[in-house]
């Protein structure tokens, strides 16, 4: 599943960055309780946790961009209408870029 190597990817960007939960918990406004249930699997990753984890550790263009795809890949559904799986990943991949690109922009107009 998609969405636990989101978790995975999250959880090594902190141990490479050398912090604990606690510590991580902390900047990111959560309890460290929480933070270890996401790790783990046992909570789904808010929207805006994963924003402030972009906003607030040095993550690359290419790992953000691969953090957002694996969110968008949990979290969007499109109804059973037919739609062709390569329009799927086409929109996927403009929806991706779309929010990099906003998060991007939201970045740089920051002080």
């Amino acid at each position: 599943m998609k969405y636990n190597e989101l978790q995975k990817m999250l959880k090594k960007k902190r141990i490479d960055l050398g912090i604990t939960q606690v510590q991580m918990a902390a900047q990111l406004g959560v309890s460290a309780s929480f933070l270890n249930n996401v790790e783990r699997g046992n909570k789904n990753i808010p929207v805006k946790l994963l924003e402030n984890w972009l906003a607030q550790f040095d993550f690359s263009h290419k790992e953000m961009k691969l953090l957002i795809r694996r969110y968008i890949d949990d979290t969007f559904r499109l109804p059973e209408c037919g739609i062709e799986p390569e329009t799927i990943e086409t929109i996927k991949v403009s929806l991706t870029d779309l929010v990099c690109q906003s998060f991007i922009n939201k970045q740089n107009q920051e002080p």
